[in-house]
């Protein structure tokens, strides 16, 4: 039979395609893509760093002699640790450890849970000081570190706190001044710092917390007058400096 040519196209070249992948284009058989997909779950690096940061936080305050504890373990999920609460990422938003007998230190990884709203550690004894790197916490709303044997002093990386609504530290052994940062803590409305040793002044910038409804800084050391721009706090409720040495009218 005769045989058809024909100027077209080669069907056998129309199925290859047009442009192959970089890693095709090569003389050696055993050359793999220089990259591959990764086989872990959407957010598993996260979730093994947070187990990470919980069992150093959980050594840094004594872990083992809390009154409710975690077990690393069993297998169990550190959402359902207790005083944890996680969103649906399973991302830390709330550690609340009040009364559970903590000890210890505050250990500085707390800072890489990014998702962190509400640290509650208030009524244990952890002493040494606020980690500075907490200042990092940018969803953080609610700093409560009050009644423990904390030492030191306030860092001023905590005025990057832009979201934080209540700081306090009522009845510890913090000394140094308050910062001046502290004044740019816009959405804070509630702000503890007595009984403590603090010392200086009422630093002026406190007069920009326009949210502010309670600001007490009794029983310290501080000294010099209120600052006039204290006037201009129209949210403020209750103020009180008692047992410190201000002076003025």
């Amino acid at each position: 039979p005769t045989i058809m040519t024909t100027n077209g196209p080669s069907l056998i070249s129309s199925a290859v395609p047009s442009k192959l992948p970089s890693f095709m284009l090569t003389d050696d058989p055993t050359s793999v893509p220089s990259s591959k997909p990764s086989l872990l779950p959407t957010g598993a690096s996260s979730i093994n760093s947070n187990v990470i940061v919980l069992q150093e936080f959980h050594n840094s305050t004594g872990g083992s002699s809390w009154l409710n504890t975690w077990d690393f373990s069993d297998g169990e999920s550190y959402c359902d640790f207790y005083g944890i609460s996680c969103d649906e990422f399973d991302q830390i938003t709330e550690i609340a450890l009040s009364n559970n007998n903590l000890h210890g230190v505050v250990a500085s990884e707390l800072s890489k849970l990014t998702s962190l709203k509400t640290l509650n550690l208030n009524d244990n004894a952890i002493a040494g000081r606020i980690p500075s790197e907490l200042g990092m916490l940018s969803s953080l709303k609610v700093l409560y570190l009050y009644s423990n044997l904390i030492t030191g002093i306030i860092p001023s990386e905590l005025g990057m706190l832009s979201l934080l609504t209540k700081f306090d530290i009522y009845r510890n052994q913090i000394a140094g001044k308050v910062p001046s940062e502290l004044g740019m803590l816009s959405s804070l409305d509630w702000l503890a710092l007595s009984t403590n040793a603090i010392t200086g002044g009422i630093p002026s910038e406190l007069g920009m917390l326009s949210s502010l409804k309670v600001l007490f800084l009794y029983s310290n050391s501080m000294t010099g007058t209120i600052p006039s721009e204290m006037g201009t706090l129209s949210s403020l409720i209750e103020l009180s400096l008692n047992n410190n040495s201000i002076t003025g009218t």
